[in-house]
């Protein structure tokens, strides 16, 4: 043991030794840095001549910071304090910039402004923070606030900013369509947006971002233009005083779920052309169409944002699937029920097609779920959910723009406008309707007259006829009895015809009291057999007990032809008789 000796050190001396390296770390200097860089905080900012006073200007002292952090790998740390930036900072390359901030939510009111607490970053009102040659980086629990731009146009790997506030601020990213440039990778989690005084927050081509678990507060968040692949999800969207929260101009793949949209002045979604793959799912939203702003003023605003979506056209693979609309008085406990409607057309864009099912909206709107600035619902065809619990207006609403049938069941007496041709109504009580029955109400009554419970053949006649024009038999008249069931519906005519040489063919309808009505013509169609249908309407008011069908075939000498007529058929609702296709073989 004695030949160790040298290397046995006694305890008092390793207890003066640790002493003496305590006290070195405590001195200061550069063995204070390394220090906080072993530490979990990271590397001061501080360290590097930062004030934090909000006077002197650190642009210089954050950029030595950042360059050393990317360069040894450390962490850069930002305590409390008020960071004046009037410069851009750069060399963003795996570098994580933490501060101290909670998240602030906050409103514009006295005692709600806690901004001014933690670490913020405070810039001149007209520069941009960080350049555009950012690779990969992280900023959490910092306040911005007072920069033109948070970010310049920039494709990085990646950039997360989470748990941070941002304060008037007048854009974070902007890419805007007339200028070249996007922005890629961008991630926003835990973030809150307080700004009023700005168009738009993010702008323009934004790519393979998101935003989970964020606040929106005041002005317009987003203003996509050619933005590809981005998610909005689980975010909060009040009190945003501008006619839209979120617009969408061609962009691709954007998924819009999962979020809370109370309180928009205008509508909360606005898809405009050239869009493709858009999913907006599984919202709430609440309150929007209103007018009102954050302060509680009204504003003038056009009739089509007093919704929640408004829809433009010419896109593909939109899709707003299993949302809830809400309709609530604008302000809390006061103020007038808001929106008038869920969805909203604007006016001469043709192609607004679009899918929208699973939607709760039955008490979603005030005047009507759907609003057509043509106010011809032409344009706009949705794929809606097939089958619905009950009648109701806004089941009407959807019959009139859908793109397929629809069929829903009334068992209580109803009042609705009409009844659409998509809809077809299984009936156990009175429906009334101040227009017309264009659908299928099977059983019950419209206005007082039964209806039939299923389909009826309520006239047929399968006699072989030729109708040649110049001659006895130039035309062909049937006549179809009325029957108190069918006062107030169209009938479905069907005839099996055919043609030889280039006969003019004409239909009308008579009915006594009334004026007589054309119906479309017979197509020639040679030698083969043809079925045409149409329909026509029976007045609710109407006292003829019979309708009279008049087939004519006219013509020049020189160019006449036959019609020939193998059998015709009035139906309620509307089908072909089994017999008149047992008759085309």
């Amino acid at each position: 043991m004695e030949g160790n000796n040298k290397f046995i050190i006694s305890r008092r001396k390793l207890l003066a030794g640790m002493a003496a390296i305590g006290l070195s770390f405590m001195s200061g200097g550069v063995i204070t840095r390394l220090s906080d860089k072993s530490s979990n905080t990271g590397v001061s900012v501080r360290d590097y001549g930062a004030a934090g006073n909000g006077v002197k200007d650190d642009t210089v002292a954050f950029q030595k910071a950042i360059n050393d952090c990317v360069a040894k790998g450390y962490k850069l740390y930002v305590p409390a304090g008020k960071y004046l930036i009037k410069g851009t900072l750069d060399n963003f390359d795996n570098l994580i910039m933490e501060g101290v901030s909670n998240n602030k939510s906050y409103w514009s009111e006295t005692g709600y402004d806690d901004f001014e607490k933690g670490s913020v970053l405070h810039g001149s009102g007209d520069n941009v923070l960080i350049g555009g040659s950012i690779k990969r980086a992280q900023f959490s629990n910092l306040c911005f606030e007072n920069f033109d731009l948070v970010a310049g146009v920039s494709s990085p790997r990646y950039v997360l900013f989470d748990s941070c506030s941002f304060k008037e601020i007048r854009r974070v990213l902007s890419a805007p369509g007339n200028k070249t440039g996007a922005y890629h990778n961008f991630k926003f989690r835990y973030c809150s947006f307080t700004v009023y005084d700005t168009d738009v927050l993010f702008e323009g081509r934004i790519i393979d971002s998101s935003w989970d678990q964020c606040v929106f507060v005041g002005t317009k968040p987003f203003d996509w233009v050619q933005a590809i692949a981005n998610q909005v999800t689980n975010c909060r969207f009040e009190w945003i005083d501008r006619d839209a929260a979120i617009s969408m101009y061609a962009c691709r793949m954007i998924q819009i779920s999962n979020n809370f949209f109370d309180r928009v002045r205008g509508a909360a979604i606005e898809i405009k052309q050239k869009n493709s793959g858009i999913v907006i799912s599984a919202n709430q939203f609440n309150r929007c169409g209103s007018g009102k702003n954050s302060a509680g003023g009204g504003t003038r605003m056009k009739e089509l944002y007093k919704s929640f979506v408004v829809v433009y056209g010419e896109f593909s693979d939109v899709n707003i699937i299993q949302n809830t609309f809400l309709k609530s008085q604008s302000n809390d406990g006061a103020g007038e029920l808001c929106p008038q409607y869920v969805i909203a057309k604007r006016a001469a864009i043709p192609n607004c097609q679009f899918k929208f099912q699973g939607n709760v909206m039955v008490n979603g709107f005030v005047s009507s779920l759907i609003f057509d600035e043509d106010q011809t619902f032409e344009n706009i065809k949705i794929d809606a959910d097939y089958v619905y619990p009950s009648l109701a207006a806004y089941v009407v609403h959807l019959a009139l723009c859908a793109s397929h049938e629809i069929q829903t069941v009334c068992d209580t007496d109803t009042i609705v406008e009409e009844i659409p041709a998509q809809l077809t109504v299984r009936n156990k009580a009175n429906i009334q309707i101040s227009g017309e029955q264009k659908g299928a109400v099977y059983g019950g009554k419209v206005n007082g007259f039964m209806r039939y419970d299923r389909g009826e053949v309520i006239f047929e006649d399968y006699t072989y006829h030729k109708i040649v024009p110049f001659s006895k038999d130039w035309k062909k008249s049937y006549d179809i009895p009325l029957s108190h069931m069918v006062k107030g519906v169209y009938l479905h005519l069907s005839i099996l015809y055919s043609t030889s040489g280039n006969p003019d063919s004409r239909v009308t309808v008579t009915m006594s009291g009334s004026s007589t009505l054309s119906l479309p013509k017979l197509p020639l169609s040679g030698f083969e057999k043809k079925v045409y249908t149409t329909k026509f309407y029976i007045p609710f008011q109407s006292s003829s007990d019979s309708a009279r069908i008049n087939v004519f075939a006219g013509g020049s000498l020189k160019g006449r032809g036959s019609i020939f007529i193998h059998a015709l058929s009035a139906t309620y609702t509307s089908f072909t008789p089994k017999q008149m296709y047992d008759l085309m073989i």
